[in-house]
């Protein structure tokens, strides 16, 4: 399998995607395409090292900005380094085949460093997200000693520079991340560290073993409602309005634009001369009736579609079809959440006796919780609820508070328990609950490091 940074981001978006775009032709996004012209164009500058010539050739609706960008990066401290541009690296030797474009390779020869640099035409920097396109990238290096022959072999080819430390000394602490976000002249520096790339780096195989399930379930199934669908992801998709997965499982009624291939096998169906003749495979299993009804069963059933609806002229999911995938989905949904109990329980266990691996990944927190002991409460609050609950009462004079205080808060202490709801209390006495306020240490968990 052949991956690349962006196939890969493209499947925590939306796994759909992904296999649309693993498994379907590509369908051009115009709001995609816009966004991105520019970018592409910079990059293609970047390529030649920014070269007058090159800019020359461009659009001029972004060759003048280009150009000031252009200048600016050309001074800026890392550029001077000796680099191959828009280098193409690859770990064909992996088990997944991962593979990259990096805007800037460049190297310090007497430092024994290597610089990833990619830049980055967003006019909004997100730097975590994008630290981690260089940190896949690095793995790719990193793990692959062909992809290191080939990178010393190419210096010294292309720019007679003797880089052999790559091949042999290179260590992760000497590798440098830079993101130039050249539209807002941010520069982002970080020095690779072992314990941000290792961490990386299991979530890069995690999510690489979950591509692949994903792929063979759908080699398996040509079944695309079978993919999750993330909601919220759709607007730079290529399959944006034109997404199956989307309608299947997000919204329970077709668009008839999209699925116009669905009414006209249904208009084609009655057209055709059909007798009622015996009935042989593949529709038998449909039941009785005429021909075309079997056939309008089989169509339905092809497309997941109601036969009742259809034949009504409306084009909606089967809810057999749709109550079977929630339940499904609600049982692996309580399996995962009693796993991730187990799993939480288990790591905190080990991560309490100091086991190294764990607390790599993880920091322990102490949560706490607010509580109104409702002794405390009571104690003080019930005269005053009581006497505000009986001062227009005829008699109030003669009711002892403190008695009806003694009886009656047993009897709420049995009903409310030790602590108090807060929310249970009448507003005109919120800010009286105020000073029996009590903060308590509750659980400890572990928390993923940022």
């Amino acid at each position: 399998m052949k991956v690349a940074y962006s196939a890969l981001n493209r499947f925590e978006n939306c796994n759909a995607s992904f296999i649309y775009y693993r498994f379907f032709p590509r369908i051009k996004n115009t709001d995609a395409e816009n966004v991105t012209e520019f970018g592409r164009m910079f990059h293609s500058a970047a390529e030649d090292n920014f070269d007058n010539d090159s800019i020359d050739f461009l659009d001029d609706k972004y060759k003048f900005e280009i150009q000031d960008l252009a200048q600016s990066v050309s001074n800026k401290p890392y550029f001077s380094l000796p680099a191959l541009t828009e280098y193409l690296v690859e770990a064909e030797d992996s088990e997944y085949n991962l593979f990259g474009i990096i805007d800037r390779l460049a190297v310090d020869v007497e430092s024994k460093k290597l610089y990833i640099i990619d830049f980055k035409t967003a006019v909004m920097p997100n730097v975590s997200k994008d630290l981690r396109q260089l940190i896949f990238y690095a793995m790719i290096i990193y793990e692959s000693k062909a992809t290191r022959e080939r990178i010393v072999n190419d210096f010294k080819e292309r720019l007679d520079i003797d880089v052999s430390f790559i091949l042999n000394e290179l260590s992760i602490d000497n590798i440098v991340l830079i993101l130039d976000y050249v539209r807002t002249d941010v520069i982002e520096i970080r020095a690779l560290n072992p314990y941000e790339y290792n961490r990386q780096r299991f979530l890069f195989m995690r999510i690489l073993k979950e591509m692949k399930s994903k792929e063979d379930d759908f080699r398996l199934h040509q079944d695309i409602r079978r993919i999750p669908h993330t909601d919220g992801q759709c607007a730079f998709c290529f399959m944006k309005g034109m997404c199956s997965a989307y309608h299947m499982v997000v919204n329970c009624y077709y668009d008839d634009d999209f699925y116009k291939d669905i009414k006209e096998e249904w208009e084609r169906i009655h057209k055709l001369p059909l007798n009622n003749g015996a009935i042989v495979e593949p529709y038998e299993h449909f039941g009785e009736g005429t021909l075309l009804e079997i056939i309008e069963a089989y169509v339905c059933d092809k497309y997941n579609v109601d036969l009742n609806a259809m034949r009504n002229g409306e084009v909606l999911l089967n809810s057999a079809g749709l109550i079977s995938e929630y339940i499904e989905r609600e049982r692996i949904l309580k399996l995962n959440e009693e796993r991730l109990k187990a799993l939480k329980k288990a790591l905190l266990i080990r991560y309490e006796n100091n086991d190294e691996e764990v607390k790599k990944y993880f920091i322990q927190v102490q949560s706490n919780k607010v509580i109104y002991p409702s002794e405390q409460v009571f104690e003080n609050i019930l005269p005053y609820a009581i006497k505000n609950a009986i001062k227009n009462v005829k008699f109030k004079d003669a009711v002892d508070i403190t008695k009806l205080v003694e009886n009656v808060k047993p009897i709420l202490l049995k009903i409310v328990g030790k602590t108090i709801n807060k929310s249970a209390v009448p507003d005109e006495l919120q800010d009286k609950m105020e000073r029996y306020k009590q903060v308590v240490s509750s659980a400890k968990y572990l928390k993923v490091k940022a």
